[in-house]
């Protein structure tokens, strides 16, 4: 089985470099995707990942969230311009919208 970390880097890296084809995708599976920008809340990121992988068993969600918000995602992103924000803090993480984005200049 593919790395979910690794399959969702794959993606922002394709919504980054402006993937026309991908971003449709994400757009009718209700993600708000432009090119460049992606918002998502972790439990619909996990239910993508899950869709699209062949072992779901191998995504255990309290696994796959604790390696995104601890792993290098971040790091891994900005050689491709991109960054992960926090959009709408709503105090839990799984309740809170993120976004990818380009990295800002300051």
């Amino acid at each position: 089985m593919d790395d979910p970390l690794d399959a969702f880097l794959q993606r922002c890296t394709r919504v980054l470099a402006g993937d026309t084809l991908l971003i449709g995708e994400l757009q009718r599976q209700g993600f708000a995707c432009t090119i460049g920008h992606w918002q998502f809340r972790l439990p619909a990121l996990h239910a993508l990942l899950c869709h699209d992988a062949p072992n779901a068993q191998a995504l255990d969600y309290a696994a796959f969230r604790q390696r995104l918000l601890k792993g290098p995602v971040n790091r891994s992103l900005r050689a491709h311009g991109g960054q992960i924000l926090i959009l709408d803090n709503r105090g839990k993480v799984d309740l809170s919208l993120y976004a990818l984005g380009p990295v800002d200049p300051d």
